[in-house]
């Protein structure tokens, strides 16, 4: 078990884990968010296949498409891949800390590689690493989820077709600090709070498609290891770095390849 598990503090020979009321009420969220996703997504492969299914149907009849009926079909698919794709993050959310591997040490450089060779990251875009703490205490997946989801906010929401994300890791003030930061638009400061909540996106989806859980779901991992996660001053000015701030016992003083 990691340092981070809550423990009675008046029975220190005993091996016994107290589990706060809160911590039921979000087990049982979770369970239910993956029932419910997880029926729902079998009825809407359906959906998703169904504008196919009517082009053929027209096709054989040899029964051209008006372009109303054209621009329908494409509307559902859009949708249908929408909802698809937020019952897909649904699912990573309520995973999150409910069925937990091993906690070990976690090599910092393998994750991000991991991370990246993953993520759907253009070929214009770059990834810098610099890493000075190179190993953590944890559980490796919940660290490659982590950075594939920062990974893949920052370029879902650059506003150029190339750009740089820059990963780090030091010590600060006894903490550990992870920094991904990008070279994209940036979020004013009056949001950096209000994108960590769920199904936040502050610009509409037919803009830029997302479901608005890719900050939750890294805010609920950085949860499990009692640290926090925010959106920091960048400089320059242009840009978004997501701060990491892990307690001291998570970073691992031996060096790990």
């Amino acid at each position: 078990m990691g340092p981070w598990n809550t423990r009675m503090s008046n029975l220190p020979d005993q091996n016994i884990e107290m589990t706060l009321p809160q911590d039921v009420a979000r087990q049982e969220f979770d369970e239910i968010i993956y029932h419910i996703t997880h029926d729902v997504r079998a009825s809407l492969r359906a959906l998703k296949s169904l504008p196919e299914w009517i082009r053929e149907e027209l096709e054989a009849d040899r029964t051209s498409l008006t372009s109303g009926t054209h621009d329908a079909l494409l509307m559902m698919e859009t949708h249908a891949q929408r909802a698809d794709q937020l019952l897909l993050d649904l699912l990573t959310y309520s995973r999150v800390g409910r069925i937990r591997g091993d906690t070990g040490v976690v090599a910092l450089g393998k994750a991000v590689e991991t991370a990246i060779q993953t993520s759907e990251i253009p070929e214009d875009f770059s990834v810098e690493v610099d890493l000075g703490v190179h190993a953590v205490a944890g559980v490796t997946e919940e660290y490659v989820l982590l950075f594939m989801t920062l990974l893949s906010n920052a370029v879902k929401h650059h506003d150029m077709g190339k750009g740089t994300v820059t990963i780090t890791s030091t010590r600060q003030g006894g903490d550990l600090l992870i920094s991904v930061a990008d070279d994209g638009p940036g979020i004013a400061e009056q949001y950096r709070e209000k994108v960590f909540g769920m199904l936040e996106t502050l610009k509409s989806r037919d803009d830029c498609e997302g479901s608005g859980l890719g900050l939750p779901i890294a805010r609920k991992i950085v949860d499990l290891y009692q640290g926090s996660v925010t959106i920091a001053d960048h400089r320059p000015a242009r840009g978004t770095r997501v701060e990491i701030r892990l307690p001291a016992h998570v970073a691992v003083l031996t060096a790990v390849g």
